[in-house]
């Protein structure tokens, strides 16, 4: 299996076993918050699931494919709940597959996010030839940051962002 290469596995058991936690733990409770705010019981099990799927989905920045990491790893964490949400029998097809998409999409998206925040520290910390100076990091409006092009920041035939700022 190719894409599981693409995986910290260690790190993706640890995030669907905390996923799979604060899933039960959530369900637990979904009947005392209905009980104490009348209009939280409604919301309450779609947030946990999001809440969920976030955690379960940010530890693997450092992984080779960050937002197949978080796909892995909240899909996981759902997958463990499932047997139990389809033994209380509250469950219809639809609601499965819908929350199964959401544990899909958030992990995807907390992944891929996690893994740009982890590329922009590691960015941060490596140094600028031309710059100068022994040190100093590579500014964020550089064309030679490795994300700048990602992030939007360099466009081809445009003087770069610090080159504009450094004419005013």
């Amino acid at each position: 299996m190719a894409w599981a290469d693409h995986v910290d596995a260690p790190k993706a058991v640890r995030g669907a076993s905390t996923g799979f936690t604060i899933l039960v733990l959530g369900g637990l409770s979904a009947p005392v918050a209905a009980a104490l705010i009348p209009v939280a019981g409604r919301y309450w099990l779609p947030l946990v699931a999001v809440i969920a799927f976030v955690v379960a989905a940010c530890r693997g920045g450092e992984a080779r494919s960050p937002w197949l990491h978080g796909l892995v790893a909240a899909t996981s964490a759902y997958l463990l709940v499932l047997p139990l949400v389809l033994l209380g029998g509250g469950a219809s097809l639809g609601q499965v597959l819908l929350t199964l998409a959401t544990a899909v999409l958030v992990g995807a998206a907390t992944g891929f996010v996690s893994g740009l925040r982890v590329a922009r520290r590691a960015a941060a910390r490596e140094v600028d030839p031309q710059m100068g100076v022994p040190g100093t990091p590579i500014p964020a409006c550089s064309p030679r940051h490795p994300y700048a092009r990602a992030l939007g920041r360099v466009v081809p035939g445009e003087p770069s962002t610090c080159a504009r700022r450094s004419r005013r």
